[in-house]
């Protein structure tokens, strides 16, 4: 009777404990994603701002699993100047406030304020961009 007792109790602390060694990886993997979007919009607001490429906008056009990285004022479709940057199977963007896409203006890089949230597909961690008039992120939640 003890015995099953005693495997009754090391059995939830297995159970527990697996829980808990899971969540740093999946936090870590969002931050990560999370750094390499701002990193992302950051370079394509300086590419607007320096005129890359001649100078115009530069933008960003968001999906639920992934986003498109574009020259130009608008999103063409199918465009293989565009570059699609995929996210993890479990993220997504689960809102974006700010226009889609997001354009930053040649030589100012402004661009529409708002936000955008990326998460776990299951809603368990998210975090939100806030965009100031600027184009800028200002604040992440």
């Amino acid at each position: 009777m003890e015995l099953i007792i005693i495997m009754g109790l090391l059995a939830s602390l297995f159970v527990f404990s697996s829980i808990n060694l899971l969540r740093p990886q999946r936090s870590s993997s969002l931050e990560v994603t999370l750094t390499q979007v701002v990193a992302d919009l950051r370079h394509q607001q300086l590419k607007a701002m320096t005129g890359e490429n001649g100078g115009g906008d530069f933008g960003v056009y968001f999906e639920t699993g992934s986003y498109y990285l574009f020259s130009g004022s608008s999103y063409t479709p199918g465009d293989p100047a565009n570059s699609q940057v995929d996210l993890e199977s479990t993220l997504q963007f689960s809102a974006v406030s700010v226009p889609n896409p997001l354009v930053f203006q040649a030589g100012s890089g402004d661009a529409p304020p708002g936000a955008l949230v990326l998460g776990h597909a299951d809603g368990s961690l998210i975090h939100t961009l806030n965009f100031n008039p600027h184009g800028v992120v200002t604040q992440v939640d």
